[in-house]
């Protein structure tokens, strides 16, 4: 009976390390495909954010003329009503993959039938010694300085996202910027001075690569171990 029990004991043993064995192949694959996927969504696709519906390319992007939904901003002056760090926390919450914590940003306000409106800049540039700026296309801005007098500026890779609803991301900006700021906003154009999403998506897709390659070496690792364990 001693002899038959330890039979079974070793049986069992080695069903349970087959198994093992099974599960470390199979979360093998399933990290080599992730790679592959990974590899082919940095081919196809440049960073999105939390708001981008995924129906703008690259070209479009490049191009100087405002957004349709942001044409609006060409009607009004935009006076400036502070400028604050991008809050960690902020940056945790919403992922904006186009700002980084701590980055600058400015906000610009303007009233449009009773209602105040934003313009909120990200990254330093130029309009952030603005007092006033009117709005040309894209990359061109009217800025208007404390002392009354106004220049041109024009930005190399301005990118411009505006929202025509309510922001729970846009409202704690407004607070955090300054206290004043603390009612909802029905539009708000979000604009990134320094957008190079090349860049930014080469440095998401290599940190994506090295966690994938991490873990596709951890699990090696095991399966070494497992397979000392089944044929020894």
């Amino acid at each position: 009976r001693t002899e038959m029990f330890e039979t079974q004991i070793r049986k069992m043993k080695y069903l349970y390390r087959t198994y093992i064995f099974l599960i470390v192949i199979n979360s093998t694959a399933k990290c080599i495909y992730g790679l592959q996927l990974n590899n082919h969504d940095h081919l196809n696709a440049y960073d999105t954010d939390y708001y981008n519906d995924g129906g703008e390319d690259y070209g479009e992007i490049q191009s100087t003329q405002l957004p349709e939904e942001c044409k609006s901003l060409q009607y009004f002056v935009l006076k400036r009503k502070c400028s604050a760090l991008y809050p960690e926390d902020i940056k945790v919450t919403y992922k904006d993959n186009f700002v980084e914590a701590n980055d600058q940003y400015a906000v610009f306000a303007f009233n449009d039938e009773g209602e105040d409106n934003y313009f909120i800049t990200f990254q330093h540039s130029a309009l952030f010694h603005c007092e006033e700026i009117e709005v040309v296309d894209l990359v061109h801005f009217i800025c208007t300085n404390a002392t009354g007098c106004s220049q041109d500026v024009v930005l190399k890779n301005s990118f411009m996202k505006c929202l025509d609803h309510k922001s729970n991301m846009v409202d704690e900006l407004l607070v955090a910027c300054t206290p004043e700021l603390h009612g909802s906003s029905a539009f708000t154009a979000l604009h990134y001075s320094d957008f190079v999403p090349e860049k930014r998506s080469a440095d998401a897709h290599l940190t994506a690569v090295i966690h994938w390659w991490l873990l596709l070496g951890m699990i090696i690792l095991a399966t070494i171990c497992c397979c000392r364990e089944i044929f020894v």
